[in-house]
């Protein structure tokens, strides 16, 4: 059945914002120091990664703290989880040739991901994870009960962890924000450095954009990348 026009116009939405994502992780990295310092808010939105969040947390209070990284980081599952709903197998094939430095673990989930889906929706924040929950077919409705209790958890976790660290951590952070501008330049640096190997080893540097665009050519949903089993639906 051929998707509406607003159905394809929110899914190529959806393309645009998984690219603007993968964007915005690699200018969080690239940037990380001097964000710490003047812009801990944006650093938040761009990537709340462990470290991102050990990093501002001191910088946040705890409403918005919560706020922001919850959204941000299920904004980024759930983008995925959209992609392997929509386009099955091409999306988890997509998935590999742009992580192609973690593709054995890719392949590792998706062997066991059917009989161990429920844990590593909730603990985990990967693209892989979320894009392989939407092939196999898992309902809407569990994956993101599944997801948003387990942001919580991880983020409020990560709040109790650097406010009983808030020593050690302020010396860390005072340290970054001393020396923000050299330690920006490295990690600009290293940030290029391992895009262009990623490069060189036949991935695409933001997961081929037209690539991904063109997950949206057929009209009909792949056959899925992993059976499904009831108890993910």
């Amino acid at each position: 059945m051929t998707p509406s026009i607003a159905m394809r116009g929110f899914r190529l939405l959806v393309i645009a914002s998984t690219v603007g994502i993968m964007i915005s992780s690699v200018i969080a990295v690239a940037f990380a120091p001097i964000l710490v310092r003047d812009a801990p808010v944006v650093l938040l939105l761009l990537q709340p990664t462990s470290a991102q969040m050990l990093l501002v947390s001191a910088k946040i209070d705890l409403v918005p703290f919560v706020l922001i990284a919850t959204f941000r980081r299920l904004l980024s599952d759930l983008t995925f989880y959209l992609l392997g709903r929509w386009y099955g197998d091409r999306a988890v094939a997509w998935m590999k040739r742009k992580a192609v430095t973690r593709r054995g673990f890719i392949e590792g989930v998706e062997r066991t991901f059917p009989a161990i889906a429920p844990p590593l929706i909730f603990f985990f924040v990967s693209p892989p994870v979320s894009t392989l929950a939407g092939a196999t077919g898992m309902s809407p409705r569990l994956f993101v009960g599944l997801k948003l209790a387990g942001t919580l958890v991880i983020v409020f976790a990560h709040r109790f962890v650097a406010d009983a660290a808030s020593g050690p951590l302020s010396v860390v952070v005072r340290f970054i924000e001393q020396n923000a501008v050299p330690l920006t330049l490295a990690t600009m640096a290293i940030t290029l450095l391992v895009l262009a190997i990623n490069r060189r080893r036949g991935g695409p540097v933001f997961g081929d954009v037209t690539e991904l665009a063109a997950l949206e050519g057929a009209d009909e949903h792949d056959t899925p990348a992993i059976t499904p089993r009831e108890a993910t639906r």
